[in-house]
This record gives C-alpha cells, sequence and structure tokens, in this order.
C-alpha cells in the first residue's frame, strides 16, 4: 500500500513536470522564427531582373549545416569560426551565375548567395563553382523554414 507521505511530495511536482514537458515540445516543434522572410532574403541577394530571368532558390539553414553539405560535396567554402547563426542560402544559375573563369579554373554555371537571417536584409556572401547547373549539395539542405 503506498504511503499518503510519499503521495503528498509528488503532488505539487506533476504540474511542473507537464508545463516544462509541454514548453520542450513547443519550442522543439515550432523551431526557429526568421526574421526574414524567403522573399526579403531573395531580393537583398538578387535584382528583380535576375529573379525573372535565372533559377533560383532559397532555404533557411544554420550556417553549419552548408559547410557540412558543402564540404560533403567537394566545395571548399571555409568554416566560420564565430559562433552558429541561421542564414539564407540562395542557389543560382543561369543568366545570374558569375560570368568568365573562376579562380583560373573553368567558368562557374552556378553562384551560392548569403544573407544573414537579420535585419537589415543584406547580401554578406557569395561564391560560384562547378561544372553542373545546379550546386549538388543544395538539394540535400534541409529548409528549415
Amino acid at each position: 500500500m503506498p504511503s499518503a507521505l510519499r503521495s503528498d511530495r509528488l503532488r505539487p511536482w506533476v504540474p511542473v513536470a507537464i508545463t516544462t514537458l509541454v514548453v520542450l515540445l513547443l519550442v522543439g516543434l515550432l523551431g526557429h522564427h526568421p526574421q526574414l522572410l524567403r522573399q526579403e532574403a531573395i531580393d537583398a541577394a538578387l535584382g528583380k531582373q535576375a529573379q525573372q530571368t535565372a533559377h533560383h532558390a532559397a532555404k533557411l539553414v544554420r550556417e553549419s549545416d552548408l559547410e557540412r553539405a558543402a564540404s560533403r560535396s567537394g566545395e571548399n567554402i571555409g568554416h566560420d569560426t564565430s559562433p552558429d547563426h541561421f542564414i539564407w542560402v540562395i542557389a543560382v544559375s543561369g543568366d545570374y551565375a558569375i560570368p568568365g573563369e573562376y579562380m583560373g579554373g573553368p567558368p562557374a554555371t552556378w553562384t551560392i548567395l548569403i544573407v544573414n537571417d537579420q535585419r537589415p536584409a543584406q547580401l554578406s556572401a557569395t561564391w560560384g563553382g562547378g561544372q553542373d547547373d545546379w550546386p549538388q549539395f543544395f538539394d540535400g539542405l534541409v529548409d528549415l523554414n
């Protein structure tokens, strides 16, 4: 037979435990709320003309996820040692891709544009590369938006 004393000690903690569990589940399910809308990030990276003529797509990711995905596909984009943060990665091919030779190599066929997920929306990095029509690693990135 359970002790009445033991039962009384547990009762006050039940609502606290349930509330904590609900808050943790909500934070996990809802995740990160972007500061920028997808279109705001695209507008910061690409002019209206390029948006109409170039094949492009944008994803909200953590910077570390982009670095990992790019390095797995053989792209050397470097490694940022600052704290991990959310960025918009905009992949572009077509008329907007960096023209000519890239660092003495063959012509670049795609470009990656980075916009930090913070206001004001502005282009923070860009690089091009590849012989493919599209960066191989981009489609494997999980869009957190």
